[in-house]
């Protein structure tokens, strides 16, 4: 079982010094999140659509890719307090590639939004040497169990976006039989 209050302390400790976002919702008008096993009952109880997708649970997003929990009107999360993990993180993001886990950060967060900013060369751009510090401050409370959850949630996510970033590329012609049946 994870020690899931110093991992939420740990990442909310760092997004809160990584981003302000203050009404900005570009991260939820796109993207999936996934949500920790710890973390789907909880989020079920207060009426949250997840959708399982080879044994990940994901929150559903509406047809035009925006997560189901934002509230369009107010630009807010309505979950804000009870969002999964990967939310709270954000800029932040594990990814599992070629065996490793590495840490990545989003970048299409407005830079008016995003605290450590540095000026190179007469323009504004994220400050990584502080993000690395925050970053090695949640690495501390990864357990086995967590990370072997992200290797599989980002094979299972890479699918999902990969199809979705080709999607007007491609037009679903008929169903051929439910996959439960092969």
């Amino acid at each position: 079982m994870i020690n899931k209050m110093n991992l939420i302390d740990a990442i909310d400790n760092a997004s809160s010094k990584l981003v302000s976002c203050q009404g900005c919702t570009k991260c939820c008008e796109k993207g999936i999140a996934y949500v920790l096993p710890e973390e789907k009952d909880h989020l079920q109880s207060i009426d949250v659509p997840l959708i399982e997708i080879d044994g990940i649970n994901f929150i559903k997003r509406k047809s035009d890719g925006s997560c189901t929990m934002l509230d369009k009107e107010k630009k807010r999360c309505s979950i804000y307090e009870n969002r999964p993990l990967c939310c709270r993180a954000f800029p932040l993001d594990i990814f599992s590639r070629h065996g490793k886990l590495e840490w990545a950060v989003y970048t299409y967060c407005p830079t008016d939004r995003v605290i450590p900013i540095i000026m190179k060369e007469g323009n504004a751009e994220v400050d990584f040497n502080r993000i690395s510090e925050l970053t090695t401050s949640i690495e501390h409370n990864l357990t086995p169990e967590v990370i072997k959850f992200i290797v599989k949630e980002d094979k299972v996510a890479a699918q999902v976006e990969i199809l979705d970033d080709f999607k007007d590329d491609y037009k679903i012609l008929k169903t051929i039989h439910s996959i439960s049946t092969v």
